[in-house]
């Protein structure tokens, strides 16, 4: 018989907690408002995401891209 130790961090839980966060707060919010939170965010932040985002940001457009909305399948 094996036993299983108890984990201390479990990364899943977490992540599944984050997101729940983050879909109750952009609740109701287009799109575009939720790239604007997030570029509002990270642009006032010194968090080593925010600064990676800031040095991505002024090499390219300085804001999100986004991606040509996916056409429907035709048929099978």
């Amino acid at each position: 018989m094996t036993t299983t130790k108890k984990k201390s961090f479990d990364c899943v839980e977490m992540k599944n907690r984050i997101q729940a966060e983050l879909q109750e707060e952009w609740r109701g919010m287009s799109d575009d408002e939720i790239r604007t939170e997030i570029s509002d965010t990270l642009s006032k932040s010194d968090s080593p995401v925010a600064q990676l985002w800031k040095r991505i940001s002024s090499q390219t457009s300085g804001s999100f891209r986004t991606a040509a909305p996916r056409s429907a399948k035709a048929g099978p």
